[in-house]
């Protein structure tokens, strides 16, 4: 194309003699994020230990995401929903809380907690409860050992797929003298009930890892300095 022609415009040279007048200023300790209707954005606090949900409007504070002090060996994220911002995920170790802002004609936006997934108690709870074969329910009343290892226990990824409206994550968590263990779990997002999950045998926890979901389909991709591994898994209907 030509300059001066259509859909290249004409370059002109803006030359600024003073600043414009500042529209919004905040201050931020974390990245300041978007999302919402009215508008509203994040903001944090380190020192504090939490995620100020902010109107744009007027100012105002709508609610607060305080992180959990006991999961602090693991970098807290706090991100608008993937297919609806008027909704907010927080993860914070192997724990998933979603949040709603929510609003009527005359009262003013508030922060309303929809629900909250702690994967480690869900998965102290599995290991706990063994179903004989005759169906019985046996409970152990001690967890096995070093299933409460903090370190170990995390959410890895969360993606949301729209399709089927659900979210998924995979959570790796301490699996005694074995090692790590990784869990993809499916939540239904309306809910927050966890309604399937899957593990992931080939996960490496020295290695990089990536795990990728489309409908039936689940691919675990593995890489590390010299060489990538593919893994393909198919979910199937009983």
């Amino acid at each position: 194309g030509i300059v001066g022609q259509e859909d290249f415009g004409i370059p002109i040279t803006v030359r600024m003699k003073e600043c414009p007048p500042v529209i919004f200023a905040v201050r931020s300790e974390t990245d300041v994020t978007f999302g919402g209707t009215p508008t509203v954005f994040i903001c944090g606090q380190r020192l504090a230990k939490a995620f100020n949900i902010m109107s744009l409007l007027t100012g105002e504070e709508i609610g607060q995401v305080c992180a959990d002090a006991e999961k602090s060996f693991h970098k807290d994220v706090i991100e608008f929903h993937f297919d609806d911002y008027q909704k907010i995920l927080y993860i914070t170790g192997a724990t998933l809380r979603c949040y709603s802002i929510s609003h009527g004609y005359d009262s003013p936006q508030s922060l309303v907690t929809l629900y909250n997934i702690d994967f480690k108690q869900l998965y102290v709870q599995q290991k706990q409860t063994i179903v004989t074969q005759y169906g019985r329910v046996v409970k152990h009343r001690k967890p096995p050992p070093d299933v409460f290892d903090d370190f170990s226990s995390a959410i890895q990824d969360v993606d949301y797929e729209n399709e089927v409206d659900l979210l998924h994550a995979v959570v790796t968590l301490p699996e005694g003298q074995d090692g790590t263990k990784a869990i993809l779990y499916f939540i239904d997002e309306p809910t927050g009930r966890v309604i399937k999950e899957v593990p992931l045998p080939t996960w490496e926890p020295d290695e990089d890892n990536s795990v990728y979901y489309e409908l039936d389909c689940i691919v675990h991709v593995v890489e590390n300095y010299n060489r990538a591994l593919c893994h393909y898994y198919r979910l199937v209907r009983h």
